[in-house]
């Protein structure tokens, strides 16, 4: 057997998906070694994951496969983290994900993998790969729709596409879910749920006082007419497109518009209103070469995607969407498809008027 190319390094989080990605992996007749990275946690001591860790080993040990951790909390803190309430404190919305797969997953599981003398490293995304003849790799969404998480994956290079295997790319999440029944395998839907790994909601606020004590401070909404209405709690509550905590006594519902870092308020209006057309892109990360092309854009998770033009720029894209789309928020990320390609993406900078 080729040790270089029948060995595989699977990052286990203690999840079903991981989990499943490394049953997948051993019934295709690969030497399998799990690994899980210990990444930092806000009010915890130690301040890191150990409980994923702990659940990882477990999984392992009933795997039959041999499991290591690592301790990256320090560069996580540095690199997401610090990135993620910076962000909030400007009046954006970032998603620390799409920064953690670059900066912290794949970089410490292929200079791992190199290490150990591995070839593939795997994860349990629902998301696929496509390998052309001119030595070009694409991202491709999951047959799961409803769990396609190549959203998140955008940034991956070519480099990180040519080492990687997503077992689950072609599976449902009942089917994940069945082959875990089938092996005995624990689900728990706990370790899935949390939309942020290293703050807890209940900690939020504790955690921006400490880290960006600024966008907590209270402050004044306006309406698009400059009408002072009401106050705000602070801006690292609210996103765009938010409904919730405006107060009451509104003629119609009304809804998060802009956020004004510098002046700490908050600009609020009808629906209608949360409709753009175009917007600007930066920090991007292109697998593909036109200046200019039209595409699906997805300017959230969430977003089922709409047809726009993009203009790519050395530095910038222009997003001009063809038909209005709601709560385009900055800090949040656009992906570009074609089909079910992933061919592109940056942060969202500015929304045009």
């Amino acid at each position: 057997m080729n040790t270089f190319n029948r060995t595989c390094l699977v990052a286990m989080s203690g999840g079903v998906d991981s989990s499943v990605a490394a049953l997948m992996m051993l019934n295709k007749g690969f030497y399998v070694i799990g690994i899980t990275f210990r990444l930092w946690q806000f009010n915890k001591n130690p301040p890191f994951m150990d409980d994923a860790v702990q659940n990882a080993k477990k999984i392992c040990n009933k795997l039959g496969i041999q499991h290591i951790d690592v301790d990256v909390s320090e560069v996580f803190k540095n690199e997401v983290v610090n990135d993620f309430y910076h962000e909030y404190a400007h009046g954006r919305t970032p998603n620390p994900c799409i920064l953690c797969n670059p900066k912290i997953k794949w970089k410490f599981l292929i200079e791992i993998a190199d290490k150990m003398n591995i070839n593939h490293v795997i994860t349990g995304h629902y998301a696929g790969i496509e390998y052309f003849n001119d030595n070009n790799y694409f991202l491709r969404t999951g047959v799961d729709a409803s769990r396609d998480q190549s959203y998140f994956l955008y940034r991956l290079t070519q480099d990180d596409l040519k080492r990687t295997i997503f077992p689950l790319g072609n599976l449902t999440k009942d089917e994940v879910h069945k082959l875990a029944q089938e092996h005995s395998l624990p689900i728990n839907s706990a370790l899935e749920s949390r939309e942020i790994c290293f703050v807890n909601s209940k900690d939020f606020q504790v955690f921006m006082s400490k880290y960006a004590s600024s966008s907590i401070l209270p402050g004044k909404l306006y309406d698009s007419s400059g009408n002072l209405l009401n106050m705000h709690k602070g801006i690292a509550f609210y996103t765009i497109g938010q409904r919730e905590g405006l107060g009451g006594g509104y003629k119609q519902p009304m809804y998060v518009l802009k956020i004004n870092a510098i002046e700490n308020s908050i600009i609020i209006g009808s629906k209608s209103e949360l409709f753009s057309k175009n917007f600007i892109v930066e920090n991007i990360a292109m697998n593909k070469i036109e200046s200019e092309f039209f595409a699906t854009v997805k300017v959230r998770y969430r977003h089922p995607g709409a047809c726009a033009k993009i203009t790519i720029n050395p530095e910038i894209a222009i997003v001009e969407f063809q038909k209005a789309q709601e709560a385009i928020a900055p800090g949040q990320s656009a992906v570009f498809y074609d089909n079910n390609r992933v061919i592109g993406g940056g942060i969202i900078k500015q929304v045009l008027e």
